[in-house]
């Protein structure tokens, strides 16, 4: 919906869907600060407390859990996620990698969440382990400097391991 850059990545009534038909059928939404201010008509979010006030007003359209992200919050020093069930809060904390390796973790976390719930596990901890995935993958990928920075950290290791196979191939 919307990038860590600020881009909208899709124009208003996709939001207006998304939310009031999309949400009821979701397990888990996933809205990093600026689309979750976004799908709530523009509320501002500086602080965790705002984080967990978004996740509960989200929560309302829908879904059975919902996970904000705070990847995006320059304040905070660390990356802190808010996650939420309808009772309980849980704040999710991870180091803030700093690399511009960032594009495309939105949808990294989004998968690995997935692929931890088809391998049998709470949606709580499917949110722990793909959150440890994407920032050791940005903590591996931070040094990498490839082109101006758009590729996100896998495509950041991939090439690597390419240049890697090359070289050797080469040596043969």
């Amino acid at each position: 919906m919307v990038s860590t850059s600020g881009d909208s990545l899709s124009d208003p009534s996709t939001l207006t869907n998304y939310r009031d038909e999309l949400f009821a059928m979701a397990d888990i939404v996933t809205p990093n600060v600026k689309e979750a201010s976004k799908l709530l008509g523009g509320v501002s979010l500086h602080t965790v407390s705002d984080m967990r006030d978004a996740a509960a007003s989200i929560y309302k359209f829908g879904p059975r859990y919902v996970l904000v992200k705070g990847g995006d919050m320059p304040d905070l020093s660390e990356a802190i996620d808010v996650f939420y069930d309808g009772k309980e809060f849980v704040e999710l904390r991870g180091h803030r990698i700093k690399t511009r390796n960032t594009h495309g973790t939105g949808c990294t976390l989004a998968s690995s969440i997935a692929a931890e719930l088809a391998k049998g596990s709470t949606m709580l901890h499917a949110v722990q382990v793909a959150k440890n995935y994407v920032e050791s993958a940005l903590h591996h990928s931070k040094d990498l400097i490839i082109g101006n920075g758009p590729q996100g950290p896998f495509e950041a290791q991939v090439s690597s391991i390419q240049y890697w196979l090359t070289a050797k191939l080469q040596s043969r």
